[in-house]
């Protein structure tokens, strides 16, 4: 924006030469243009100045004001023909309609002063009116311009944010509502093995001692046939409970949750996988976790631990590891937590290595065949 105020400034420049060319066409103001020029200069630097240095002091501008309202006068001494040039020289000037009045009257006294007519004196008076007024309504423009672009951006980081936060509160809402469905699937599959399971295997007993006091073949096959059908009864209630469970694990929550409950070092989780994983292998993935947070807790003064599962096409790639520096090495390596961690491993045809560089690793890699 600040280009254009040179532009309407030239402008305005070449305007008054044109009419001193209109007025004698055989003399060029080469004075008056150079002394227009150097004062646009002059102001132009100390805005320039004044934008680029914070806090300016008002002081100093209102001195530079004083001086460069001087340097015009004296100017206008010297060169009279450069008065016609004023409404350049009002240009850019952030002044109110008090200013203004001061100005125009202070023009017409030194137009007076230098003997031009009242015709031309007023026709400057006018010009810079218009100059003034032109400059102030382009630096408004320019501060609500700035101001819109500024409002815009912030909407948008609003917005950005907003969006950020609502798909936060959805997976939020998505991990609560699994976590229910898991807990609701959980109690119902209970209720079946206490209930059902129960009942059924009490009727299977009855029967089964029914058979042994009933003389009469028929009825005794009758109660070999029922004594059948509740047995398979209770071999598929069985089979669905067991395969409910199965699947009723869900590995990330458990995890988040041994996670939140340890208050010495915060535990970062990171789980990549896709598959389901059967239940002994996730209760070992759970239980390693604990041994770990367990040996964490007694031997080290780790501040983060760090936690990642990631499932590969042919095995599950399990680290553990966090930041302590006074990790004593016999406990890395005779722990009880720690063997039994690698117990663990070996059950699932895995393979597992400690490091006790850059704080303490668990670093595990069990095959998808060893499930």
């Amino acid at each position: 924006m600040r280009n254009i105020d040179l532009v309407i400034q030239f402008m305005m420049v070449v305007i008054a030469v044109l009419y001193f060319l209109s007025n004698d066409p055989q003399q060029i103001p080469i004075i008056e243009l150079t002394s227009i020029i150097i004062l646009i200069s002059i102001f132009q630097l100390f805005q320039y100045w004044n934008n680029q240095v914070e806090g300016s002091n008002t002081k100093i501008q209102m001195i530079f004001m004083l001086i460069y309202l001087s340097l015009i006068g004296v100017t206008f001494y010297f060169v009279p023909l450069l008065f016609f040039m004023s409404p350049v020289c009002f240009f850019s000037l952030k002044w109110d309609i008090a200013h203004i009045i001061i100005g125009e009257i202070v023009l017409f006294i030194v137009g007076s002063l230098l003997g031009f007519g009242v015709y031309h004196v007023l026709m400057i008076m006018g010009l810079s009116f218009l100059s003034v007024s032109m400059s102030n309504t382009l630096k408004e423009r320019r501060t609500f311009t700035e101001k819109t672009y500024e409002e815009i951006d912030s909407l948008r980081a609003l917005n950005e944010r907003f969006k950020t936060e609502q798909v936060r509160l959805l997976k939020i809402q998505d991990e609560r509502i699994q976590s229910s469905v898991l807990s609701e699937r959980k109690r119902i599959v209970g209720e079946i093995h206490d209930i059902l399971g129960h009942q059924i295997s009490s009727a299977v007993i009855q029967v089964g001692a029914l058979k042994y006091v009933v003389t009469d073949e028929e009825v005794e096959q009758n109660l070999s046939e029922i004594q059948e059908t509740l047995t398979s009864s209770m071999d598929n209630v069985r089979e669905v409970i067991h395969r409910e469970r199965e699947t009723s694990i869900d590995l990330y929550q458990e995890m988040k949750m041994i996670a939140n409950e340890f208050t010495k070092a915060k535990v970062n989780i990171s789980y990549n996988g896709q598959s389901t994983l059967p239940n002994h292998v996730s209760h070992s993935f759970i239980n390693i976790l604990k041994e770990a947070l367990t040996n964490i807790n007694k031997h080290s003064n780790a501040t983060t631990v760090t936690v990642r599962l990631s499932e590969m096409d042919d095995q599950w790639v399990y680290l553990i590891a966090d930041n302590g520096t006074n990790i004593q090495v016999s406990s890395t390596t005779t722990g009880v937590g720690l063997i039994n961690i690698e117990e663990r491993i070996n059950q699932l045809h895995g393979v597992v290595h400690f490091n006790t560089e850059n704080g303490f690793r668990i670093f595990m890699k069990i095959p998808k065949k060893g499930e």
